[in-house]
């Protein structure tokens, strides 16, 4: 025969604080962390090397980033007709124009069916 055991709230509370990650124990005890270090550095970003390239001189007589001459390509290319450059240009000064979905819903069409069995 089984001994009767009487668990109180106190017993529970106990219980939940010990084991690791509350009831189940697969998870961290609060202040805890499962990434200490946190996640790893990059060692190098395309977007920064990118950035970095962009603002070294094209040339000592001109003085001007690579960034900005490729803005003027651009732009020259634009002036002589090319739409990508136009819609480069115009989306980067006035910005990307809204685009809106319209959807309609139609009823069904009801189609009538009839039977001739003469």
């Amino acid at each position: 025969m089984q001994k009767e055991r009487v668990v109180t709230l106190n017993d529970v509370v106990e219980q939940q604080e010990n084991n690791v990650g509350g009831i189940t124990g697969k998870g961290w005890k609060p202040g805890q962390s499962g990434n200490p270090n946190g996640r790893p550095k990059i060692e190098f970003s395309i977007p920064d090397i990118l950035r970095k390239i962009g603002d070294e001189i094209v040339s000592d007589e001109e003085k001007i980033s690579k960034s900005e001459a490729m803005c003027r390509k651009a732009w020259e290319q634009a002036i002589a007709g090319d739409r990508w450059a136009r819609a480069w240009i115009a989306d980067r000064t006035e910005g990307t124009p809204k685009q809106t979905v319209h959807i309609q819903r139609h009823e069904p069409d009801r189609i009538l069916v009839i039977n001739d069995e003469s």
